[in-house]
Protein backbone atom coordinates (compact mmCIF):
# COMPACT_ATOMS: atom_id res chain seq x y z
CA UNK A 1 0.00 0.00 0.00
CA UNK A 2 1.47 3.36 -0.97
CA UNK A 3 0.54 6.05 1.46
CA UNK A 4 0.37 9.79 1.12
CA UNK A 5 3.23 11.07 3.37
CA UNK A 6 1.10 14.06 4.37
CA UNK A 7 -1.93 11.98 5.32
CA UNK A 8 -1.23 12.18 9.06
CA UNK A 9 -1.49 15.57 10.71
CA UNK A 10 0.75 16.86 13.47
CA UNK A 11 1.12 20.13 15.38
CA UNK A 12 3.22 22.79 13.67
CA UNK A 13 6.18 22.01 15.89
CA UNK A 14 6.94 18.60 17.30
CA UNK A 15 6.40 18.75 21.04
CA UNK A 16 3.73 21.43 20.73
CA UNK A 17 0.98 19.08 21.88
CA UNK A 18 2.98 18.08 24.97
CA UNK A 19 3.76 21.73 25.74
CA UNK A 20 0.08 22.66 25.59
CA UNK A 21 -0.71 19.68 27.75
CA UNK A 22 1.58 21.13 30.45
CA UNK A 23 -0.08 24.53 30.19
CA UNK A 24 -3.50 23.03 30.83
CA UNK A 25 -2.60 20.27 33.29
CA UNK A 26 0.07 22.06 35.35
CA UNK A 27 0.09 25.84 34.87
CA UNK A 28 -3.66 26.54 34.72
CA UNK A 29 -4.49 24.51 37.86
CA UNK A 30 -1.60 26.08 39.80
CA UNK A 31 -2.64 29.58 38.78
CA UNK A 32 -6.28 28.85 39.60
CA UNK A 33 -5.19 27.64 43.03
CA UNK A 34 -2.99 30.68 43.64
CA UNK A 35 -5.81 33.02 42.60
CA UNK A 36 -8.35 31.35 44.81
CA UNK A 37 -5.91 31.35 47.77
CA UNK A 38 -5.34 35.07 47.33
CA UNK A 39 -9.09 35.51 46.97
CA UNK A 40 -9.50 33.98 50.43
CA UNK A 41 -6.92 36.36 51.88
CA UNK A 42 -8.57 39.43 50.35
CA UNK A 43 -12.01 38.35 51.56
CA UNK A 44 -10.68 37.92 55.09
CA UNK A 45 -8.58 41.06 55.21
CA UNK A 46 -9.62 43.96 52.99
CA UNK A 47 -7.75 46.85 54.68
CA UNK A 48 -4.29 46.22 53.15
CA UNK A 49 -5.76 46.64 49.66
CA UNK A 50 -6.66 50.00 48.14
CA UNK A 51 -9.28 48.62 45.77
CA UNK A 52 -10.47 45.40 47.40
CA UNK A 53 -13.76 45.10 45.45
CA UNK A 54 -12.18 45.26 41.96
CA UNK A 55 -9.45 42.93 43.23
CA UNK A 56 -12.06 40.39 44.32
CA UNK A 57 -13.69 40.54 40.90
CA UNK A 58 -10.37 40.17 39.08
CA UNK A 59 -9.31 37.21 41.25
CA UNK A 60 -12.66 35.50 40.89
CA UNK A 61 -12.56 35.87 37.10
CA UNK A 62 -8.93 34.70 37.00
CA UNK A 63 -9.83 31.56 38.92
CA UNK A 64 -12.82 30.87 36.69
CA UNK A 65 -10.86 31.44 33.46
CA UNK A 66 -8.01 29.17 34.57
CA UNK A 67 -10.47 26.40 35.38
CA UNK A 68 -12.24 26.90 32.04
CA UNK A 69 -8.86 26.84 30.24
CA UNK A 70 -8.02 23.58 32.01
CA UNK A 71 -11.33 22.06 30.92
CA UNK A 72 -11.00 23.27 27.32
CA UNK A 73 -7.45 21.93 27.21
CA UNK A 74 -8.73 18.55 28.37
CA UNK A 75 -11.40 18.57 25.66
CA UNK A 76 -8.76 19.49 23.09
CA UNK A 77 -6.33 16.78 24.19
CA UNK A 78 -8.91 14.08 23.43
CA UNK A 79 -8.61 14.94 19.75
CA UNK A 80 -4.81 14.84 19.35
CA UNK A 81 -3.26 11.52 18.43
CA UNK A 82 -0.67 10.27 15.99
CA UNK A 83 -0.23 7.46 13.52
CA UNK A 84 1.74 5.63 16.22
CA UNK A 85 -1.25 5.89 18.57
CA UNK A 86 -3.49 4.41 15.87
CA UNK A 87 -1.03 1.58 15.24
CA UNK A 88 -0.84 0.85 18.99
CA UNK A 89 -4.59 0.14 18.87
CA UNK A 90 -5.07 -1.26 15.38
CA UNK A 91 -1.68 -2.77 14.61
CA UNK A 92 0.56 -1.85 11.66
CA UNK A 93 -1.45 0.11 9.11
CA UNK A 94 0.13 -1.70 6.19
CA UNK A 95 -1.40 -4.94 7.53
CA UNK A 96 -4.92 -3.49 7.66
CA UNK A 97 -7.35 -3.41 4.75
CA UNK A 98 -6.47 -0.39 2.61
CA UNK A 99 -9.91 1.19 3.02
CA UNK A 100 -9.74 0.93 6.83
CA UNK A 101 -6.23 2.43 6.93
CA UNK A 102 -7.42 5.29 4.72
CA UNK A 103 -10.49 5.86 6.92
CA UNK A 104 -8.31 5.95 10.05
CA UNK A 105 -6.07 8.56 8.43
CA UNK A 106 -9.07 10.67 7.40
CA UNK A 107 -10.50 10.40 10.90
CA UNK A 108 -7.21 11.58 12.36
CA UNK A 109 -7.28 14.64 10.06
CA UNK A 110 -10.77 15.50 11.30
CA UNK A 111 -9.78 14.96 14.92
CA UNK A 112 -6.65 17.07 14.47
CA UNK A 113 -8.76 19.95 13.15
CA UNK A 114 -10.95 19.64 16.26
CA UNK A 115 -7.85 19.61 18.47
CA UNK A 116 -6.60 22.77 16.80
CA UNK A 117 -9.95 24.54 17.21
CA UNK A 118 -10.31 23.65 20.91
CA UNK A 119 -6.65 24.40 21.62
CA UNK A 120 -6.93 27.92 20.19
CA UNK A 121 -9.98 28.57 22.34
CA UNK A 122 -8.26 27.14 25.43
CA UNK A 123 -5.17 29.29 24.82
CA UNK A 124 -7.25 32.44 24.40
CA UNK A 125 -9.06 31.76 27.69
CA UNK A 126 -5.71 31.01 29.38
CA UNK A 127 -4.20 34.28 28.10
CA UNK A 128 -7.24 36.23 29.32
CA UNK A 129 -6.78 34.53 32.70
CA UNK A 130 -3.10 35.53 32.74
CA UNK A 131 -4.03 39.12 31.94
CA UNK A 132 -6.55 39.19 34.76
CA UNK A 133 -3.92 37.67 37.03
CA UNK A 134 -1.58 40.56 36.11
CA UNK A 135 -4.40 43.03 36.83
CA UNK A 136 -4.93 41.28 40.16
CA UNK A 137 -1.21 41.61 40.88
CA UNK A 138 -1.34 45.33 40.24
CA UNK A 139 -4.43 45.70 42.43
CA UNK A 140 -2.77 43.73 45.24
CA UNK A 141 0.40 45.80 45.10
CA UNK A 142 -1.04 49.32 44.85
CA UNK A 143 -0.68 50.65 48.39
CA UNK A 144 -3.71 51.60 50.45
CA UNK A 145 -4.24 55.32 51.03
CA UNK A 146 -3.08 55.06 54.65
CA UNK A 147 0.31 53.50 53.76
CA UNK A 148 3.26 55.59 55.06
CA UNK A 149 6.04 54.61 52.60
CA UNK A 150 4.33 53.19 49.52
CA UNK A 151 7.15 53.70 46.98
CA UNK A 152 8.20 50.03 46.85
CA UNK A 153 4.59 48.96 46.32
CA UNK A 154 4.14 51.47 43.48
CA UNK A 155 7.34 50.20 41.85
CA UNK A 156 6.21 46.59 42.21
CA UNK A 157 2.73 47.40 40.85
CA UNK A 158 4.28 49.21 37.88
CA UNK A 159 6.60 46.27 37.22
CA UNK A 160 3.67 43.87 37.08
CA UNK A 161 1.76 46.25 34.80
CA UNK A 162 4.73 46.49 32.40
CA UNK A 163 5.11 42.71 32.35
CA UNK A 164 1.41 42.41 31.50
CA UNK A 165 1.79 44.41 28.29
CA UNK A 166 3.10 41.48 26.18
CA UNK A 167 0.10 39.47 27.36
CA UNK A 168 -2.11 42.02 25.64
CA UNK A 169 -0.49 41.11 22.33
CA UNK A 170 -1.09 37.40 22.93
CA UNK A 171 -4.71 38.09 23.82
CA UNK A 172 -5.30 40.15 20.69
CA UNK A 173 -3.61 37.55 18.48
CA UNK A 174 -5.44 34.54 19.96
CA UNK A 175 -8.79 36.33 19.99
CA UNK A 176 -8.39 37.28 16.32
CA UNK A 177 -7.63 33.66 15.44
CA UNK A 178 -10.82 32.52 17.12
CA UNK A 179 -12.98 35.24 15.59
CA UNK A 180 -11.62 34.49 12.10
CA UNK A 181 -12.85 30.91 12.36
Amino acid sequence: MTEDPYMWRRPGRLGEGAAYDKVFTVAAPLLAGASSALLGIVIGQRDPFRWAAPLLIALTLTTILMIVALMLGMVASRHLYSRKDVEDWWGPLDKLPQELAKDLGEEQKTEFAEWFRWMRLALAVFYWGLMLMAVSGVLVLVPPTHEVAPLWRWIAAGSVAVCGVPLGGLIVKSTRLIIRR
